[in-house]
């Protein structure tokens, strides 16, 4: 068998690096579940749109609080918190961003009467 050609094995690649990013990007946000975390998330949006840093900084010691509780799951804190060093380091628009997809991927059980 021939090996490949540079340029052709360039080009798969590629194609791998463009789907497995597609992919990545597909998958739901984690899910938090109690009414507490469903508010800090809200918090933490009106946070970051502000540009607040210091309610930014409130609510991720409110959002660890939850975590220890287990209110909020170790995979949903881990996005909670990687949006907050983003606002932290001054990306606010891709923090938003990111934010808003966290927010939008939630699906709120309803209650049972």
């Amino acid at each position: 068998m021939l090996p490949m050609k540079p340029r052709r094995l360039a080009g798969w690649r590629a194609l791998f690096m463009v789907v497995a990013i597609a992919f990545a990007g597909c998958r739901p946000p984690s899910q938090i579940e109690s009414d507490a975390a469903f508010g800090e998330v809200d918090a933490l949006f009106t946070a970051v749109t502000s540009h607040r840093t210091d309610l930014l900084e409130q609510c991720q010691q409110r959002l660890e609080k939850l975590s220890q509780q287990g209110d909020v799951s170790t995979q949903a804190f881990q996005e909670l918190t990687t949006i907050c060093e983003k606002a932290n380091a001054g990306q606010w628009q891709t923090a938003t961003e990111r934010l808003f997809q966290f927010m939008r991927g939630q699906r709120r059980r309803k209650p049972i009467h």
